[in-house]
């Protein structure tokens, strides 16, 4: 696989930092124009949380064209929300789970990314609108994406397409992760994961968890604790494979593409990732954006293209 324009070594793509990025971090200002970004401690914190996302995402997404098409599925407690953006000639289909801590978010937040992804590497995309923590805490949120897999695997098999890859950001990585492995049960394949700063180990015991507490940059350890505490009820082994996948055995788990940022609490889950991908035999790549923070395509777009078009090459080349 070439990763053109980026200094590789190996399996290891390194991306150096830009100055759009540093300025923005060096602002003080952070996420949301200064927004404190801090644990919800009551239902209304959460409320406003996903509204904050919400807002962000009619104020930097694109207007949807013809091709963004929204449908509902069967699924286990009822119908599952669907956002599909359709190519026209497509060579694969992709399944997105969109990112959101476990408890806001919805496909709209990354539909810019969807539709360059989609007319980059030139594949149709379902998007899964999963139930949220914590009126639907685990396992809620990985069954519905399950039962999206499956119908998506179908889908592109009626259209003719062999291959389906997954893919999702943040909380959307981590339900990927667990979502294959699910479908490796059923002896259901997908092409290749791409897994974005994702969380991977529940137990939050990783040390780079508290890399940037105090600065603002929108996670930090105490997010990643009502993260878990929201997920996932009282009684969950929060070591389970299923709930952490880092726990799994990754044997068959297929290509993955990791991407985490510098100053992400979540680098270690995606280093730890790629290097248990590869001891048991997958094919694995990892790219660290340096200096990034999570969620870094916020704070400078440029990181964001980087991303997709590692994403389309990573796509070609599992074709």
């Amino acid at each position: 696989m070439q990763m053109p324009d980026f200094c590789r070594a190996h399996d290891v793509a390194v991306i150096a930092a830009t100055e759009a990025l540093r300025e923005a971090i060096n602002s003080g200002e952070g996420f949301f124009g200064g927004y404190e970004v801090k644990p919800p401690k009551t239902q209304a914190d959460i409320e406003a949380g996903r509204t904050l996302l919400a807002d962000l995402a009619a104020a930097q997404q694109p207007e949807p064209g013809p091709n963004v098409v929204k449908r509902r599925i069967a699924g286990p407690a009822g119908d599952i929300p669907i956002l599909l953006v359709e190519a026209e000639d497509p060579v694969a289909g992709l399944l997105h789970i969109h990112g959101g801590g476990w408890y806001a978010g919805a496909p709209e937040l990354s539909l810019a990314t969807l539709l360059s992804l989609s007319a980059e590497a030139n594949v149709s995309i379902a998007s899964v609108d999963y139930r949220l923590a914590p009126e639907h805490p685990y396992p809620a949120a990985q069954d519905d994406c399950e039962a999206a897999a499956l119908w998506w695997l179908e889908e592109c098999a009626q259209q003719g397409l062999s291959r389906c890859f997954i893919a999702g950001e943040s909380a959307g990585a981590h339900l990927s992760a667990a979502t294959r492995l699910r479908l490796r049960a059923r002896d259901k394949n997908f092409a290749g994961a791409i897994l974005t700063y994702g969380l991977f180990d529940f137990s939050n015991g990783l040390p780079s968890r508290t890399v940037v507490d105090g600065q603002n940059l929108i996670q930090d350890s105490a997010m990643c604790r009502f993260y878990a505490d929201t997920y996932l009820p009282a009684g969950v082994d929060r070591h389970s494979p299923d709930v952490s996948p880092l726990n799994a055995s990754l044997r068959n788990f297929g290509p993955s593409l990791l991407t985490v940022g510098e100053l992400d609490p979540f680098y270690d889950d995606s280093l730890l990732m790629h290097m248990r991908l590869i001891a048991e035999g997958n094919r694995s790549y990892l790219a660290i954006f340096k200096e990034a923070p999570h969620a870094l395509e916020m704070l400078d777009p440029m990181l964001g293209k980087h991303s997709v078009a590692m994403a389309a090459e990573f796509i070609e080349a599992c074709l």
